[in-house]
């Protein structure tokens, strides 16, 4: 996102992407999924959110067993030796980003699954989807696992949204409305914290798809299923412990 900022198209008379004729005057979003290695897609959005916002979220629970969140500033970020500062909203020149968009799910899974729950259904094959959503016990700290045969009756509709968030720029000079798009998760600070909006009853964090063909798919796409969710169960378990 820093070289974004930073990047001028033209020779004779370099522009920035918002001095651009057809972008002056109008926000602009950046996009970004990660891509950078093997399972990045099953990463969440929180360190985005940090790097963005200059803050950290650390929990903690009082002898109620309530939730206490804490959240502080962020200088910089290093990895492998490498240092950034943090904060990128509050660095030069990014008031001309009026938010950035952020997606773990922009993928031919995610097409496949809209397409056979929609329009176009197969009975030769099977297709499971299993990963993480929002817990909305307010002293959760880890999400709920979940897992379902796409297509389904009772299932979650699946929207283009889904595991998308709009982070909104505090200082934008162009701000986006904040519903303009339904079904996007929106983060953005008020009143010195950090917020998501979500927007559905299911709201998930991260997923994966087993399609599965053959005789027996069906079946088979269920055990697979029930595996993955005690998995995810266990996991989940072990990370909401309390601190």
């Amino acid at each position: 996102m820093r070289n974004k900022l930073r990047h001028r198209i033209g020779k004779r008379d370099p522009k920035a992407y918002w001095e651009l004729p057809h972008v002056e005057g109008y926000p602009l979003i950046l996009a970004v999924e990660a891509f950078h290695e093997d399972g990045s897609l099953g990463f969440s959005s929180s360190s985005t959110a940090n790097y963005l916002y200059g803050i950290r979220h650390t929990p903690s629970w009082d002898d109620a067993g309530n939730l206490v969140v804490v959240s502080e500033d962020v200088a910089q970020h290093e990895y492998g030796g490498k240092v950034i500062p943090s904060g990128f909203f509050n660095l030069p020149e990014t008031e001309y980003i009026s938010a950035v968009l952020w997606t773990n799910a922009g993928t031919v899974p995610k097409f496949t699954r809209m397409a056979l729950a929609g329009p176009y259904p197969d009975p030769d094959v099977t297709m499971l989807r299993f990963g993480s959503m929002y817990d909305p016990d307010p002293n959760a700290h880890a999400p709920l696992p979940f897992a379902y045969i796409v297509g389904d009756p009772g299932t979650p509709d699946e929207t283009w949204g889904q595991e998308a968030i709009l982070f909104h720029n505090p200082k934008a000079k162009y701000p986006i409305p904040l519903d303009l798009f339904e079904t996007f998760t929106e983060g953005r600070i008020e009143s010195g914290q950090y917020l998501d909006i979500m927007k559905g009853g299911f709201v998930p964090f991260m997923s994966m798809s087993h399609l599965i063909d053959g005789r027996g798919h069906r079946q088979a796409a269920m055990s697979f299923g029930d595996a993955a969710f005690e998995v995810l169960e266990r996991t989940y378990a072990r990370q909401d412990a309390r601190m």
